[in-house]
């Protein structure tokens, strides 16, 4: 008896969220801590940067991910009393990390069992690529949609 039709289906396309999904967020904790942030701000921020994110995509805005999340982590910090940078700094040292975070170590794994096809028309976001290419996976077929 053959494989099932299941089995033997290739995706032609794989569509990745970048952020937190693929990439880990724990190599933000070292900028979090330079500029004098609390511990618990990182999940909290990520979570209110994606909401408005989403907010403004269902409302048919598009946005930055780096603007929003300068902006929503400059808000969050104006509350912190020993911050080493103003807001506006302090926000932008921790989100222009996102830029070198690694890979989750299962992610390349999982996409080096699989084929895709390169479509040259898909949006490129900066952060995917960065991904991707430090992970050995940009030669592999991937091709990050957005961020």
């Amino acid at each position: 008896m053959g494989m099932s039709p299941i089995a033997q289906a290739v995706p032609r396309v794989a569509v990745f969220d970048v952020d937190e999904t693929l990439s880990d967020l724990s190599g933000l904790v070292p900028r979090r801590t330079e500029v004098g942030a609390p511990p618990d701000l990182l999940p909290a921020w990520f979570a209110a940067t994606l909401c408005d994110g989403f907010a403004l995509t269902a409302a048919g805005c598009l946005a930055d991910f780096a603007a929003i999340g300068n902006f929503t982590l400059a808000s969050m910090l104006s509350d912190v009393d020993d911050l080493r940078e103003t807001t506006e700094e302090a926000a932008e040292h921790v989100v222009s990390a996102m830029a070198q975070l690694d890979l989750h170590p299962d992610v390349a794994h999982a996409h080096r069992g699989r084929r895709s096809g390169r479509d040259p028309q898909q949006r490129r976001g900066r952060v995917a690529e960065s991904l991707l290419e430090r992970a050995g996976l940009r030669d592999r077929g991937a091709v990050p949609v957005g961020q």
